[in-house]
């Protein structure tokens, strides 16, 4: 009888610690380290928080480069459409790597995931507008996705100085 329960424990503890090994590998899918996953966010991150600066710029000239806009939108809209899947399981606090990211991230996933849905609904009207050339469009666009990378920043960033 004892043989029996402990043979039962030891394949629920086995078949918990598979499960724990497949969801803790599927962070890093690819192989990479945490570091390497959390370099590759703030590089994407930056990218995109350049192509918005670089938005603004251009809506503040006499003539925006019509160019520079849709290349820095096509490049926000693509980064807003995987924006959920730079932040997996185990590049969070738990990583010991010191980043820009709040743990609230991880321990508010559903509030993450709404600021994200934010994002990734603001980015594409921004790439429509420059597509279409509509720099008027372009300039209200700039306030309305701004505020969607805030509402991330706010409670999702540590504050900048």
């Amino acid at each position: 009888m004892l043989q029996a329960k402990t043979q039962k424990t030891l394949r629920v503890a086995c078949i918990a610690g598979l499960l724990l090994a497949v969801t803790g590998g599927l962070a890093f899918a690819t192989g990479e380290s945490a570091e390497a996953v959390i370099q590759a966010r703030q590089t994407h991150l930056k990218d995109m928080g350049a192509a918005f600066k670089s938005i603004r710029d251009e809506t503040r000239k006499p003539e925006p480069g019509m160019a520079q806009v849709k290349e820095a939108a096509g490049t926000i809209a693509k980064a807003a459409a995987e924006i959920d899947t730079w932040f997996p399981k185990g590049s969070g606090p738990e990583s010991k790597i010191e980043t820009d990211a709040k743990p609230d991230i991880w321990a508010d996933p559903q509030g993450f995931e709404t600021a994200a849905k934010t994002l990734k609904a603001e980015a594409p009207k921004m790439q429509q507008l420059a597509n279409a050339n509509d720099i008027a469009g372009v300039k209200a666009q700039v306030g309305k996705l701004g505020g969607a990378c805030k509402g991330c920043h706010d409670k999702f960033r540590v504050p900048q100085d």
